[in-house]
C-alpha cells in the first residue's frame, strides 16, 4: 500500500520533471556483512546483499520508467568495512554495466600504490572518503585532511579522478577550515575532481547558502544534490555556478528510507519514522528520503527558471562529461557560422564581432556570467578582460543588487499602461549628479538620446551643422 502511494506520489507531482536514463552520482551498494544498522532492509536482496538488482528494483519500485539508467557507486563507510572485499564487490556489479563507474573507498593509512593498482583493475573514476576513518572519536568535528590524504589528492591530479568528500565540522561549507581546505586544494591540484556530497553537506541550508560563493571561481569543484530536502542549497549552488557543476544523486539506500532533513538554527535535524510521533499530525506522513529531495531540486530549479535542457544537465550530462562518458557538443563556433547567414556581420555590433579579436577563435556566445567571469556555450571559462560587456566595466556581470532590482520589478510586472514611480526618482537623482541640468528626458537607445540632444541643441542655438567626434554608445 505504502509503495502504492509512493509511485503514485512521484507520477503526479515528479514524474514530469525527473527526465529519462538518469545518472544516479551518489549511491551505495554493499555486501549484508557491510550494511549499517540504520540502512533499511527491505532492499535486500535475498543473500541479504544490495546490489545493481537491488538498487534497481527499490528505485523502480516508484520512480517506474524514470529511475537512473547509470550512476557513480560506493560502498558504504563502515568503521570496522573490510575496505578491499567492500570496494571488489562493488566493481563486481558495475563491472556489466558500461555506462556506470565506482569510486573506491579509501583509508588515509591505504597503500597508494595498491589503491592505484586497484583501480587500474576496475572501471573505477577517483576516490571515496570518509571521517569515520579519521583516527579520531570525535570524528565529526575533523577537519578534511585528517581523512582525505595527500596522496589521494596527487593521484586525483595525476589521472583526473573524482575525489568524493563528505564535509563534517558543525558548520559544514561556512567553516573557515573547511572551505578554505577546499580552495587550497582545488587549486593546487586542477587536475583532480572534486565532489562535495550533499550540496556541501547544506543539510543545515544556511551554511551552504551563506559560504558557496567563497568557492567561486575554482573550476574543479562539483556538487551532488543526495539527501538534501530543502531547496535553498541547491540554489544557492545554481546561483552561483549555474546548472553545470550540479550532479543529481538519491544517495542510495538511504533515499528508502521514510523522514527527511530540516535546518534547525544553526543546524539540522533528520526526522524518520522511529524519532517522531508521526500520530500526532492529522496530515503529515513521513515519504521517501528520495522523494523529498526530489521535491527540493524541483523547487531550487522553478525558482532559478531552468529550462529543460538545463535539468537534462544536472540529472544526465553533467555527470557524463564529468565522468568521459560523452564529450560536451562543441557548438559556439557554428552558431557564429549560421549567425552570418542570418544577420548581417553576424552580430549586432560591430564590436562584438569575433572577427575583431580572434576569427574562428574568439567565443562568439555565452551561455552564463557572473561578475568578470564567462562561460561560453561549450562549457569553456574565461576573464573577461575586454569590454567587459561596456555597461558592466564598474559592478561586473550579474551583480547581486542590480540582479534583485531586476527580478522584484518583473515578479510585480515590469510593464503597464501607467507610468513607473522610478522615472521620478532616478530624474531627481541625475540632476543631484549634474548640477548643469535641471531636467531630464530619458531614451531607449544611445542613438535616440543623441537625436534628442542633437534636435535640443539646433532648436536652443538657432545652428543647422553638428560636429561628429566619434562613437556615441
Amino acid at each position: 500500500m505504502i509503495e502504492s502511494h509512493d509511485a503514485e506520489y512521484f507520477a503526479e507531482h515528479l514524474r514530469g520533471f525527473v527526465p529519462p536514463a538518469s545518472f544516479d552520482a551518489h549511491a551505495h551498494l554493499y555486501r549484508s556483512e557491510d550494511a549499517l544498522d540504520t540502512l533499511p532492509r527491505h532492499v535486500e536482496e535475498e543473500s541479504g546483499d544490495v546490489g545493481w538488482a537491488a538498487y534497481v528494483r527499490a528505485l523502480r519500485s516508484w520512480m517506474g520508467d524514470r529511475h537512473p539508467a547509470d550512476g557513480l557507486f560506493f560502498t558504504v563507510p563502515k568503521p570496522t568495512l573490510d575496505r578491499p572485499q567492500a570496494n571488489r564487490f562493488v566493481a563486481d556489479q558495475v563491472r556489466s554495466r558500461p555506462g556506470s563507474r565506482l569510486l573506491l573507498l579509501v583509508h588515509p593509512e591505504d597503500d597508494p600504490q595498491a589503491i592505484e593498482a586497484t583501480a587500474e583493475s576496475v572501471p573505477c573514476a577517483g576516490l571515496k572518503v570518509y571521517h569515520v576513518y579519521s583516527g579520531r572519536s570525535d570524528s565529526f568535528d575533523a577537519p578534511p585532511d585528517q581523512f582525505l590524504p595527500e596522496w589521494a589528492w596527487q593521484l586525483a591530479h595525476e589521472h583526473e579522478w573524482i575525489l568524493m568528500l563528505h564535509l563534517v565540522r558543525s558548520r559544514a561549507l561556512a567553516d573557515p577550515v573547511n572551505h578554505r581546505y577546499v580552495r587550497d586544494r582545488c587549486r593546487r591540484y586542477p587536475r583532480a575532481r572534486l565532489i562535495l556530497a550533499h550540496a556541501a553537506r547544506g543539510f543545515c541550508g544556511a551554511h551552504t547558502v551563506e559560504a558557496v560563493a567563497t568557492l567561486r571561481g575554482l573550476e574543479n569543484v562539483y556538487f551532488d544534490t543526495s539527501g538534501i530536502c530543502e531547496p535553498h542549497p541547491l540554489e544557492a549552488i545554481l546561483r552561483t555556478f549555474g546548472p553545470r557543476r550540479l550532479l543529481f544523486g538519491t544517495d542510495f539506500s538511504v533515499s528508502e528510507l521514510r523522514g527527511r532533513c530540516v535546518s534547525v538554527g544553526d543546524g539540522f535535524l533528520w526526522l524518520y519514522e522511529h524519532n517522531v510521533d508521526w500520530q500526532g499530525s492529522q496530515f503529515a506522513q513521513p515519504l521517501r528520503i528520495g522523494l523529498e529531495s526530489l521535491l527540493a531540486l524541483k523547487q531550487a530549479c522553478r525558482t532559478l527558471r531552468l529550462t529543460d535542457s538545463d535539468v537534462e544537465r544536472i540529472f544526465c550530462s553533467n555527470a557524463h562529461e564529468l565522468l568521459g562518458l560523452s564529450r560536451p557538443a562543441r557548438s559556439v563556433q557554428a552558431v557564429y557560422r549560421r549567425a552570418k547567414q542570418l544577420i548581417p556581420g553576424g552580430t549586432q555590433l560591430l564590436s562584438k564581432r569575433p572577427e575583431m579579436y580572434a576569427p574562428d577563435r574568439w567565443p562568439a556566445y555565452f551561455a552564463e556570467a557572473r561578475g568578470c567571469e564567462v562561460i561560453d556555450l561549450d562549457g569553456r571559462r574565461y576573464w573577461d578582460l575586454t569590454t567587459s560587456g561596456i555597461g558592466s566595466c564598474l559592478l561586473g556581470y550579474a551583480d547581486p543588487d542590480v540582479n534583485a532590482a531586476v527580478l522584484r520589478r518583473v515578479e510585480f510586472g515590469s510593464m503597464c499602461t501607467l507610468n513607473s514611480p522610478d522615472e521620478v526618482e532616478l530624474a531627481e537623482l541625475l540632476i543631484a549628479l549634474h548640477p548643469w541640468a535641471d531636467r531630464v528626458r530619458f531614451g531607449r537607445t544611445g542613438g535616440e538620446s543623441m537625436a534628442v540632444a542633437v534636435r535640443i541643441a539646433r532648436a536652443h542655438s538657432g545652428r543647422d551643422r553638428v560636429a561628429f567626434c566619434g562613437y556615441h554608445g
